[in-house]
């Protein structure tokens, strides 16, 4: 038998560790924004290198006749910029969330079950944040499919055939693949809907 009972009353986190965990929480936060800033100046310099390979070859092979190259160029240009734009707002959304982790960690968690509550906020927030990200990849797998049949429609003497044949129902099937996984992550998001109006 016990001799002391158990309190009802919650027990506190502590008050000196929230200070240093807040300190370091903006600390990684701090190398999170560097090193995305990083990252961003590299992709910016990357796109601008394939920019300047493409045009090297347009204007290095422009008298052959590689017509259907060429017109991959197009469509490597496009589909990397739009590569490169995805994923900056995959960075973006990571500040967003290393932030939002700073945020949290300056309330004030004065008991077990509200510290409890703000580590369930988190989880649902990164994890509707993840699903966001690859809805970002997924569009832009779209866009790239639809981008590559057009290039390939246009090109001379390939509407009518066999070929524009093939590409109209690659493109089906790939964006048959792409609203599937669209639809399934759709599914996975309802529960943390669920939970945030809870």
């Amino acid at each position: 038998m016990n001799a002391s009972p158990k309190s009802t009353k919650e027990e506190p986190v502590g008050g000196k560790p929230e200070m240093s965990l807040t300190t370091f929480a903006g600390f990684l936060h701090r190398g999170v924004e560097r090193t995305v800033d990083l990252h961003k100046a590299a992709l910016d310099a990357f796109a601008q290198h394939t920019t300047d390979a493409s045009e090297l070859f347009r204007n290095s092979f422009r008298q052959m006749p590689f017509a259907p190259a060429m017109a991959m160029l197009d469509v490597t240009e496009e589909v990397m910029g739009r590569m490169f734009e995805a994923e900056k707002n995959i960075m973006d959304l990571m500040v967003k969330q290393s932030a939002h982790v700073v945020e949290l960690t300056k309330e004030r968690t004065s008991s077990v079950s509200k510290a409890a509550g703000v580590a369930r906020d988190l989880f649902r927030e990164t994890a509707e944040r993840g699903i966001a990200v690859q809805k970002i990849v997924l569009d832009l797998a779209a866009e790239g499919n639809k981008v590559v049949t057009q290039t390939v429609k246009r090109q001379t003497g390939v509407a009518g055939t066999p070929m524009a044949t093939a590409a109209e129902n690659i493109e089906k099937g790939v964006s048959s693949v792409i609203d599937t996984q669209k639809e399934i992550l759709e599914v996975a998001a309802k529960p943390l809907k669920a939970s945030a109006k809870a």
